[in-house]
């Protein structure tokens, strides 16, 4: 089976995740979505807050997504 990040999309669309990105209240460089470790394990992911960008007047906010943890990342890069 295919993985996509369908799930993950989801899961932000359906709860206030999508608002915590838009207006993060972290500091650069710590979790900005999902903040539960439980939660983290169950997507394989989390996005990492990296500060604003300035583009043609408009100030975007900059997130990596990385895997959890190693394990995380291993079935994670296997699903691709």
């Amino acid at each position: 089976m295919q993985w996509t990040l369908a799930p993950i999309v989801n899961a932000l669309l359906n709860s206030n995740g999508w608002k915590k990105l838009l207006d993060p209240a972290v500091g650069q460089g710590t979790v900005g979505w999902p903040k539960q470790s439980v939660d983290q394990e169950r997507y394989g992911i989390r996005y990492c807050y990296d500060g604003e960008i300035l583009l043609d007047g408009i100030i975007y906010h900059k997130y990596h997504m990385k895997p959890t943890s190693l394990s995380s990342s291993r079935a994670f890069r296997a699903k691709l």
